[in-house]
Formats: structure tokens, C-alpha cells, sequence
């Protein structure tokens, strides 16, 4: 469950097999203090301003502390008058101090604990490592080319695929052997040998896997790497698409990269990740009860139109 839909369920949450209406007071506007050690600094009609909006005030608006205190009482003067007419009793503010409480539970309890990548559960941690483990230590890389001779997934095992089977095979017989070999001469071998059947398509391209790279099909990296020596091509090798010479081109090592910056890059994919758990977490320990859908459609439709209509000129 996503974020949107996680704070809207706990807001909406309830304990008890039987959900009870829950009368709500306008919420309380007075200023709080931040700790024991948060003196009251002013007064405003018995409304207490504290030292801790001063000293935020001073320091968000880079004013001396005299400002800053004028501001925290023009703060409270506000705040009097809103209450003077009524708007603590508005919905859209206590739906802002909802909102508000949400967003002060995401930063407490999950941005201040995860700010980097050492901050993550050992489990993940351990499984970016592993997937990062070819890009620290310099892994091999090798480019390559093939010429594939392709078969339809519905041919496997079937006539076509053993003729192109039989057409790379051709192909390969005049070209074993050699260690001087280009992409041009694997590419001419494989159409000339295909020619005699025109069903045949023959497919052309490159790839550059590493040893741990799971992006290519393994069939096709361990027909590369069983190449001893660039300029030589490998055997015919059965990948899902079709039947494939593949020519060893370049090995060439992969730069180790620094830790820390490929942590610090794979870390904020990681956060989010942690933080779909987290939030589906907070869910599970809630009672969500959704009315039936012909309630919702009714209740939404009359909230559409009531927004709609008090939006008309």
C-alpha cells in the first residue's frame, strides 16, 4: 500500500470489531512546548509563546531574536482571531493538523532513522552488495557480436528449429578454428549457409556481458566465455530466440567503482523500497473498512458535486 493510501487508513482506522463514531472537538491551537526546557517567553490573551518559536523564527529568518519574538506574538494574534471566528472549527484545518501529524510520523520515525546507506537493514544491505559485487572488483567484460539464426517459440523442437540448428552448424564448420575472425566474416557465413532456405531470418547485433551480469540469458554468456581468445567464435549455442554464433571481440576489465558513491547512489531506490514496507506495515496493524461500493459511488458523487458547485462562478 502506497503512502496516499497507508496515512488515509490509519487516519481512517479504528480499534474493535465494530467501528464506533468518534466525536471530534475543534482542534487546540495553543502553542506547545518543545520540551521541559521551553520557558514561556510572552503572553497573548493567556496564550503562551515559547522560546522555541523565537529561537526558530531567528534562526529560519536569520533575524535578531527582538524580531523573531515580534513575530511569534503576531503568530499568536492570528491565531486568536482565527479562533475569535470560528476557523478552528474548519475542516480543511483539522484535515491540515492530520496532515501534519502524518508527515511528523514519516520524519521521525523513518527519515531521521534512514539517511544513508549504512542506515539500511543488514538484509538489504547485504543483497545491494551482491548485486553491486561485479562493479567493485573489476570484472571481466566482453564484447561481442552474433549472427542468429532465429526460431519461433512455436517451433521449438519442430522441423525449423533443427534446420536452423543444421544452418548454423554449416556456418560454424567454416569458421572454427580461426582467431582472426571479424564480425563481417561470422555475418557472411551464417547468410550464405542460410540461403538455401529463404524461411530462414537471419538476425544480427552486439552484447557486452560481464560474467555476473543477469541482464543477458545465461546461455548466451556461457557460450561467450567459453571462447578462448578474441577473434574466435563459439560453437553453435541454442539461446530462447534461436540458434547463435557468437564472436569474442574485446575483454576488457570494468573500472572498480568507489563504495561509498555506488552505495550513496543505489541508496535512495533502497529507501523508497524500505519505505513501501514500512508504510504497509503501519497498515496491517489497522482495521480498514470500506463501505460498499454502491455507499462510495453515492457519498463521492455528492462530494463531486457539492466541490463542483461550490467552484461555479
Amino acid at each position: 500500500m502506497r503512502l496516499g493510501s497507508v496515512l488515509a487508513a490509519t487516519a481512517a482506522a479504528c480499534g474493535g470489531a465494530e467501528p464506533r463514531p468518534t466525536v471530534v472537538g475543534p482542534p487546540d491551537l495553543t502553542a506547545r512546548p518543545h520540551g521541559p526546557d521551553d520557558p514561556i517567553v510572552a503572553r497573548v490573551d493567556g496564550r503562551p509563546v515559547h522560546a522555541s518559536c523565537v529561537a526558530a523564527q531567528a534562526a529560519g529568518r536569520r533575524v535578531d531574536r527582538a524580531t523573531a519574538l515580534d513575530d511569534c506574538i503576531a503568530l499568536e494574534l492570528l491565531a486568536a482571531a482565527a479562533i475569535a471566528r470560528g476557523l478552528d472549527r474548519d475542516p480543511a484545518v483539522a484535515a491540515a493538523g492530520r496532515d501534519a501529524a502524518a508527515t511528523a510520523l514519516i520524519d521521525r520515525e523513518f527519515r531521521a532513522r534512514y539517511q544513508r546507506f549504512d542506515d539500511l537493514p543488514g538484509e538489504l544491505r547485504a543483497q545491494i552488495e551482491a548485486n553491486y559485487a561485479d562493479r567493485q572488483g573489476g570484472a571481466p567484460m566482453r564484447r561481442s557480436m552474433f549472427a542468429r539464426v532465429n526460431v519461433a517459440r512455436e517451433d521449438v523442437d519442430g522441423p525449423r528449429d533443427r534446420a536452423a540448428e543444421a544452418v548454423a552448424t554449416a556456418a560454424y564448420r567454416t569458421l572454427a578454428g580461426r582467431g582472426d575472425l571479424f564480425a563481417a566474416d561470422v555475418e557472411a557465413a551464417v547468410r550464405a549457409a542460410a540461403a538455401a532456405d529463404p524461411s530462414l531470418t537471419v538476425e544480427v547485433a552486439r552484447a557486452s556481458p560481464t560474467r555476473a551480469d543477469f541482464g543477458l540469458n545465461e546461455h548466451y554468456r556461457a557460450g561467450l566465455f567459453q571462447i578462448p581468445a578474441v577473434g574466435m567464435v563459439s560453437p553453435p549455442t541454442r539461446t530462447p530466440w534461436g540458434w547463435d554464433l557468437i564472436l569474442f571481440l574485446e575483454e576488457r576489465q570494468i573500472p572498480p567503482v568507489d563504495r561509498a558513491a555506488l552505495y550513496a547512489k543505489a541508496f535512495p531506490e533502497a529507501r523508497r523500497a524500505l519505505f513501501e514496507q514500512w508504510s504497509t506495515g503501519l497498515a496491517r496493524r489497522r482495521q480498514i473498512r470500506l463501505e460498499p461500493e454502491a455507499t462510495l459511488r453515492r457519498r463521492l458523487g455528492s462530494v463531486e458535486r457539492g466541490g463542483a458547485a461550490a467552484g461555479a462562478p
